[in-house]
């Protein structure tokens, strides 16, 4: 999936990023190659040692690696295109886990970064130049009839700096409406720096929005910042899009909407994709995703993985920017 590519997102101490991209396609997907038997064995015995390392779920280990072991042994594997062979693998893991960010994908270039130690720096900058020439992600804002506020964000890009100043300035159009609607329709995720800025326009000072979770470590948490140049937005109806391709950081600015009574879920149910994942290099050139963490959210005390954030309103997406107009023109008619 992947309508927008989503971002391999930074990770700080304060604030871990969510997750890396989530569901294993890339809009840049890379061509088929052929593999021998002697090299999809390797594979398998490979992505079997990195869902032990670290699965997030350590119940569902032995689930996840006795489906693949048996569609190895049931020959389901006995491909030589390396994009069918990823795929075919990918099903298998999804099934067993119904985990979003659990595949594996057929990527040399990526594989090679990986394996090199370069990958971090070079997506950084590969996603520093995305942000910039997709406004940080901030691709529309309009005046809908009765001084309705839209907002479309088509992916949470970060730069450190840069993005900030982007959300400063959309936040203040969004002050000057009677509502507001945020458009996340088809936003495939990104970064968690970027949904907690958004979110924390919403919420008052220091408010606990996420605990991460991950393997021995300490839970670290994310909090909602004080320091905003555009001011909180709050006291006006708020509206937020979705549908199914809503996911990773998507779902978590419409799970803190939704668990935080900010306001209306509108559209479909999102993916259901929570879970952060890393990134490991597989010879002779495939990429596994495995999750090894998961954020709790501390209304629900649990998250969104593999059920999705349903939507408060219920509608076909196309439908779901009229059913907002709709219920603001209603709302405020009533005020």
């Amino acid at each position: 999936m992947r309508t927008l590519p989503l971002l391999a997102a930074a990770c700080l101490a304060a604030t871990p990023a969510l997750a890396q991209p989530a569901f294993g396609s890339r809009a840049d997907a890379a061509a088929s190659a052929q593999i021998t038997p002697a090299q999809r064995k390797p594979v398998v015995a490979a992505i079997v040692r990195e869902i032990q390392k670290d699965y997030v779920l350590p119940e569902k280990i032995p689930g996840i690696v006795a489906a693949i072991r048996a569609s190895d042994r049931a020959a389901a594997y006995a491909l030589t295109d390396s994009n069918a062979f990823a795929a075919r693998v990918t099903a298998d893991l999804r099934k067993a886990s119904g985990d979003g960010h659990l595949y594996l994908r057929w990527d040399p270039k990526q594989y090679a970064g990986l394996g090199s130690g370069e990958s971090v720096q070079e997506s950084a900058a590969y996603w520093r130049e995305m942000a910039h020439r997709m406004h940080h992600g901030i691709t529309e804002l309009r005046v809908l009839p009765g001084n309705v506020r839209y907002m479309k964000v088509a992916a949470f890009f970060w730069s450190e700096g840069e993005t900030p100043r982007a959300y400063d300035d959309a936040v203040r159009f969004l002050k000057d409406g009677e509502a507001v609607i945020i458009d996340l329709r088809g936003n495939g995720g990104g970064d968690a720096l970027a949904v907690r800025y958004l979110v924390s326009h919403f919420v008052e000072p220091n408010k606990l929005m996420l605990t991460f979770l991950e393997g021995g470590k300490p839970p670290e948490e994310s909090r909602s910042l004080a320091d905003l140049p555009s001011g909180r937005l709050t006291g006006k109806p708020l509206y937020v899009l979705t549908d199914r391709r809503c996911g990773s950081a998507c779902e978590d600015f419409a799970y803190a909407v939704q668990q935080f009574k900010l306001g209306e879920l509108i559209g479909a149910t999102t993916a259901g994709a929570a879970n952060n994942n890393r990134l490991a290099p597989i010879a002779p050139g495939f990429v596994v995703s495995v999750s090894n963490g998961r954020p709790v959210h501390p209304v629900s005390g649990t998250n969104w993985e593999g059920v999705g954030v349903a939507p408060d309103v219920a509608v076909e997406p196309a439908q779901a920017l009229e059913t907002a107009q709709a219920r603001a023109k209603t709302k405020l008619a009533a005020r």
